[in-house]
């Protein structure tokens, strides 16, 4: 195996001696790009920045959402230090050259190519972030890097940008806290008008129930001390007489009335006694029967009186029936008068239903203001009751306007705290500098890996060149197919118009690709140290390449 091995790479020696010009040619070119590109590539210089993002606002409180922002603004920390945005409006504000340049060539901020410039400027922008505990609160510590070929603008930038995302924060939190502090004075507003509304509905509620305070209103609660419920009370009691009153003259006149029904209301009283004629007796007799039946007119057959009437009426008619028949002789008369007991008993009854009357309306008059104050007093209850829920409401009311009140102050103070100058929510940890060497690119780095790259070109192509042949190379690749062995080898014999060609050929190869490496080292060295003397068109091409690397 080793002296395989050996032989492998006795026969890669022989094959790179023999194309030494096709490796060396390639390694050669790609080392004098190399060079010309790290002239070419600008330098770049990296400044670097910390700052710390304190906690500026208040904690959040019951009605508003949590103002602690911090760990959200630190989680969006990249994507609003490197916004499209942000950084277009920081070049605008910094009126680079470069920048101005690119805008008017393009004759629009939209035009691709300012979108590009600044699409690499957020490129060059790097951002790493650090959270710390301190004092129980997530402090945050930012590192912002930006590269440029100048090194100021590098600082410029760093200041300009974090400047501006420093301002905007202030101005959200500011804003932000405006409008919580005009909802808290709409809110206080709000609860003072509730307030006030609830002093006037108790003023009203106490007007109806003729109390000036809430002593005298709690008072008025107690049924004793009511006088609407003393008045009712005063009223069903006279009521209650007045019905006892009306039930006895009413148990006294159907009495009466009974009594007078069972008493005639007419008695026979004699008188002297004298002679008449039938004549006579009968024209007597049918007027009184005549009286008798006038009296019944007005009267029913069901009416005592009626019916006592008619027995007379039928007493007169037997009386008249004989003095018709019997001659003319002397009679005993009688005379038919009023029942004084009766009359009195009538007296006795007209005035007890006068007064029953009266005793009626009486009691008539005491249900109906009764009926009243049992209305109006379930309606002082119930606005006693209002009352009392209204007193409570206005605690509520006042202890909720002063809690509303404090919120207030404390955001007005913390609305103050935030627009003074040593409230701003940045604090630079490490301020950028500007700095003095380049960081980039390494020239000797690139020539280096150049100088490798050509070789591994050259080495690689002529490998492939060479085992992409159909032949046989050496001694090992005749044995490894035959087996016979081999005797002998046979030089390759080259003729002298074979070197001659040969030598002319690598002379053109030689002469050609050294006239490439003089033109590329004159055009480098002229852009280095006279680029006057070159093209307008070919430094443009170099300054647009420049741009894109920039």
């Amino acid at each position: 195996m080793y002296a395989d091995s050996s032989g492998q790479l006795e026969e890669f020696l022989q094959i790179a001696k023999k194309r030494k010009w096709q490796i060396l040619l390639p390694a050669v070119f790609v080392f004098c790009l190399s060079i010309v590109v790290a002239i070419i590539i600008p330098q770049k210089y990296h400044a670097e920045s910390e700052f710390e993002l304190r906690h500026v606002r208040v904690e959040g409180d019951w009605q508003f959402k949590d103002s602690n922002s911090t760990s959200l603004e630190v989680a969006n920390a990249e994507t609003h230090l490197t916004s499209a945005v942000r950084v277009r409006a920081a070049l605008d504000e910094l009126e680079w050259d470069e920048y101005e340049n690119i805008i008017r060539e393009a004759g629009s901020r939209s035009d691709p190519k300012v979108s590009d410039y600044i699409k690499r400027q957020r490129k060059a922008i790097g951002i790493a972030i650090k959270i710390r505990e301190k004092q129980m609160k997530a402090s945050a510590f930012i590192e912002v890097k930006y590269k440029h070929v100048d090194p100021e603008k590098a600082v410029e930038f760093i200041y300009k940008i974090v400047e501006m995302w420093a301002n905007e924060l202030i101005q959200r939190d500011e804003a932000l806290l405006i409008a919580e502090r005009d909802e808290l004075q709409n809110h206080l507003n709000r609860r003072e008008q509730d307030y006030y509304d609830m002093l006037d509905e108790q003023a009203r509620i106490q007007k109806e129930l003729g109390v000036f305070s809430w002593a005298q209103g709690a008072a008025s609660l107690n049924p004793k001390e009511d006088p609407v419920i003393s008045e009712l009370t005063s009223v069903n009691i006279e009521l209650n007489r007045l019905r006892s009153s009306l039930a006895n003259k009413e148990s006294q006149l159907e009495e009466l009335t009974d009594k007078i029904a069972l008493e005639d209301e007419f008695i026979m009283q004699p008188v002297k006694a004298q002679k008449t004629g039938a004549a006579t007796t009968t024209s007597r007799l049918e007027a009184e029967v005549a009286s008798l039946r006038g009296q019944q007119v007005g009267l029913t057959s069901l009416n005592s009186t009626w019916k006592r009437l008619q027995m007379e009426i039928d007493a007169k008619q037997t009386d008249l029936e004989r003095a018709e028949r019997a001659p003319e002789a002397t009679i005993q008369l009688e005379e038919r008068v009023k029942n004084q007991k009766v009359v009195r008993w009538k007296d006795e009854k007209e005035q007890l239903e006068i007064d029953i009357e009266g005793l009626k309306g009486a009691v008539a008059e005491l249900e109906q203001k009764s009926f009243d104050l049992t209305d109006e007093q379930k309606e002082r209850l119930s606005l006693k009751r209002q009352l009392a829920a209204v007193e409570s409401q206005i605690g509520v009311n006042q202890f909720l306007w002063e809690e509303a009140s404090k919120k207030l102050q404390v955001k007005e103070d913390t609305l103050t705290a935030l627009i003074r100058a040593n409230k701003h929510p940045f604090t630079w940890i490490d301020e950028p500098k500007t700095p003095e060497d380049p960081s980039e690119p390494n020239p000797l780095l690139i020539i280096a890996i150049g100088l490798a790259g050509g070789l591994a070109l050259g080495l690689g192509t002529s490998m492939l060149a060479e085992f992409t042949k159909n032949c046989y190379r050496s001694v090992s690749d005749v044995t490894s197919v035959m087996t016979l062995p081999v005797l002998g080898v046979v030089n390759v014999i080259v003729t002298r118009k074979q070197r001659r060609s040969a030598r002319m050929r690598g002379l053109v190869v030689v002469s050609s690709s050294l006239v490439m490496l003089a033109v590329i080292g004159w055009f480098t060295w002229a852009y280095t140290q006279r680029p006057e003397i070159l093209p307008t068109e070919f430094l443009q091409q170099v300054e647009d390449v420049r741009d894109y690397f920039k």
